[in-house]
């Protein structure tokens, strides 16, 4: 956030600093702390990485709704000259639906 908006990260004033004291008697934080190794680390950002992209790259389209495609099918017999790209921005232009 910093890199982006080209600003110095500022160091926390006292007003900060007493209410980061106050929070932290409200949480026991000593007691969330985990001591992992670097190795551990560095392998669970690779997991994650992988499933990012795994989540990321599925194959195929997402399915269009069974309503959708009734809407779609009688546009295409109502208007037979249609095509499929003006019925396709029919559906965005009018309802906002990208197919």
């Amino acid at each position: 956030m910093y890199q982006e908006r080209n600003l110095k990260p500022r160091r926390p004033d006292t007003a900060f600093r007493v209410a980061l004291v106050l929070l932290s008697g409200l949480f026991d934080w000593k007691h969330a702390l985990v001591v992992i190794n670097p190795q551990t680390l560095v392998r669970w950002h690779r997991q994650g990485f992988r499933r990012f992209w795994r989540w990321k790259s599925r194959p195929g389209r997402p399915p269009i709704p069974i309503e959708l495609r009734r809407l779609i099918q009688e546009m295409a017999l109502t208007i037979p000259i249609w095509g499929e790209e003006r019925i396709a921005n029919k559906l965005l232009l009018k309802l906002g639906i990208r197919v």
